[in-house]
């Protein structure tokens, strides 16, 4: 399924994530029937792990030569194993990821445990790249260091072709929200400007370093509640906001 949002053209790129963003651009742009196997590690929420597989998976769709391409969880993988397990059709399965070019499996630290799935991972991933396929694995390296993974799995991540993806520094945060602010802002009777909003966008940043949806979701929240209130943002709207949100328990949405 093919996902417009997500593309190389509107990946922000930073010192933290730029090494990341030229690896998974290598893999889309490869040949077909070049091997591949890269490994995104990143390094919390948010920092752009999902936006380089579909990006991957646009360029792929996109492209002259094509391809058979496909980005699935790996929670999504186990409910698939899983159902082909009980209804005994696990070749069938095994049929339908042979016939990849390219593999994406992203949050593949949510397999920490789950020994079955991984071998069968595993399998299957073996399989495509000794056929001259290309896979790319995405995991959240902060949990996966905590975390038990099989061997085989683990010397995907320790030996395979592994590339970091850092949150962005203040200006990548910064220009992130002029995107996000351009999506959110779209069809609305109101005029947003970025640069009329620079000292609100800049204080969201500064606010929030490490988690890049909560970062978007602030600018979200703050936009919602302007359009309710017929009112503009400024930097005392995003502030209150941000005030209500430390006040709350974990959990808790608002």
């Amino acid at each position: 399924m093919r996902k417009e949002n997500y593309t190389f053209d509107n990946f922000v790129i930073s010192d933290g994530n730029k090494e990341a963003c030229l690896a998974a651009k290598h893999v889309a742009s490869g040949s077909s029937g070049q091997p591949a196997f890269l490994c995104i590690c990143g390094g919390g929420p948010g920092t752009g792990k999902t936006h380089l597989l579909r990006a991957i998976e646009n360029e792929i769709i996109g492209s002259c030569e094509g391809g058979q391409v496909r980005y699935v969880t790996a929670d999504d993988f186990t409910s698939e194993l899983i159902a082909a397990l009980k209804d005994e059709k696990k070749e069938e399965l095994y049929k339908k990821y042979r016939e990849l070019d390219v593999l994406l499996v992203d949050d593949v630290h949510t397999l920490a445990g789950r020994n079955t799935t991984q071998e069968e991972l595993f399998f299957i991933l073996k399989e495509l790249y000794g056929s001259g396929k290309k896979v790319v694995l995405a995991v959240d390296s902060e949990k996966a260091r905590t975390l038990e993974y099989g061997d085989k799995l683990r010397e995907h991540f320790e030996y395979g072709n592994a590339v970091t993806l850092n949150a962005p520094d203040l200006d990548g945060r910064v220009r992130i929200l002029e995107n996000k602010l351009t999506e959110l802002t779209a069809g609305s009777r109101k005029s947003y400007a970025a640069d009329d909003l620079r000292d609100v966008l800049e204080y969201i940043a500064e606010k929030e370093s490490t988690d890049m949806r909560r970062l978007t979701g602030a600018l979200a929240r703050a936009v919602a509640c302007a359009e309710l209130l017929d009112q503009e943002i400024n930097r005392e709207l995003a502030k209150d906001l941000f005030d209500k949100e430390d006040c709350l328990p974990d959990g808790a949405v608002i």
